[in-house]
């Protein structure tokens, strides 16, 4: 099918300024993904630090048991070694020193655990004091992406705003209704592409190598006819496949064909 209109470049013009739009939308899409990545992977630095913290936290909970624990044994050896000298019979003296050399062994295997601890406690401690400096880096690097993000979008913005007042005067200045509400419908339902180029390729099959055309939005091929009514001045052809407006660029059109 075939659409003639005296409005044939107004429409082209109209959807490439469309185009513009798509392509600077999906750029501030695009930032606004960054700007998101930027802020997971800081969420993700400050979840470690927490993590970290809290097994710090937990290894000091666990530091101080176990030197109370400690102090305990201590106690209990100090009893032991003050009534070791009241005791009067050998059996006694023997059964008190074995007790306390039991609790001298309880005593060097908490004094190791509390070294391990120690170590531990140590080795967190440098963890942290890494992820912190790395955090406040990251900050700065953050800060300086973010404003650069913010900057283009502003610009990208700015772009879009000067582009739909274009589009704007392009489309207010048309006075093909039945076209236009055409473009309109195949807009809505085709992601803001109504009007298409055609693309060519060369047939390698054919002796005179001539063109195959094909529609360059769902690579439908087009038929000799179609590609017939591309020539003719200020007409679009419609895909049978996906509905689009289609026209062929850079040729000259036979003007005395409509």
């Amino acid at each position: 099918m075939e659409i003639f209109t005296e409005e044939f470049e107004s429409f082209i013009l109209f959807q490439e300024l469309e185009n513009i739009l798509i392509d600077n939308r999906k750029k501030i899409a695009e930032l606004e993904i960054k700007k998101l990545n930027l802020n997971e992977i800081y969420k993700s630095k400050v979840e470690e630090l927490n993590i970290k913290n809290e097994a710090l936290k937990k290894k000091m909970i666990e530091k101080k048991e176990i030197e109370n624990e400690l102090m305990t044994v201590e106690a209990e050896i100090s009893k032991y070694q003050i009534q070791l000298n009241q005791v009067k019979k050998n059996d006694e003296f023997k059964a008190m020193l074995s007790q306390i050399e039991t609790l001298k062994l309880k005593k060097d295997d908490i004094e190791n655990r509390i070294i391990e601890i120690i170590d531990m406690v140590d080795n967190l401690s440098k963890e942290i004091n890494d992820i912190k400096n790395n955090i406040s880096e990251y900050e700065r690097v953050k800060k300086a992406e973010e404003d650069s993000i913010d900057m283009k979008k502003t610009a990208i913005e700015l772009n879009i705003k000067e582009i739909l007042d274009k589009q704007n005067d392009v489309l207010n200045n048309i006075k093909d209704q039945a076209t236009k509400i055409k473009v309109d419908n195949i807009m809505v339902k085709k992601d803001r592409l109504a009007i298409a180029k055609v693309k060519a390729k060369i047939n390698e099959a054919h002796k005179a190598k001539n063109e195959d055309y094909f529609c360059s939005a769902c690579n439908m091929k087009l038929t000799s006819a179609e590609a017939s009514s591309l020539r003719k001045a200020k007409t679009f052809i419609i895909c049978q496949n996906c509905s689009r407006l289609l026209y062929l660029e850079g040729i000259e059109y036979d003007r005395t064909k409509k």
